[in-house]
């Protein structure tokens, strides 16, 4: 009987350099790095009390042509990856509407 084996696939955020460092004593086979992205992140009790905020953010996002790469999610934080070219404009955009 043969088993079929998936490959999964773990992201991290860190420091490229530990990240080298410690490939072996994590048991990565590959390590692929994407230095092109910026992290944002909406963070506050109102992501968990208020209806809508995650729905917000992306819509914030397409509106303005911003492509995801990653998203993260908690009860009181949402997280995005995008383009590092997009940041500025992704930060500009959430922080009007939510910020005002």
């Amino acid at each position: 009987m043969l088993k079929h084996l998936r490959k999964k696939k773990i992201i991290f955020m860190v420091v490229e350099k530990v990240l080298k460092e410690k490939q072996a004593e994590l048991g990565f086979s590959h390590i692929s790095i994407k230095d092109n992205v910026a992290k944002i992140s909406v963070v506050g009790s109102g992501v968990k009390t208020s209806k809508g905020v995650a729905a917000t953010v992306f819509r914030l996002l397409y509106e303005n042509n911003i492509n995801l790469r990653l998203i993260s999610t908690s009860e009181i934080k949402i997280a995005v990856f995008v383009d590092k070219s997009s940041a500025d404009l992704a930060v500009e955009k959430i922080h009007q509407y939510f910020i005002k």
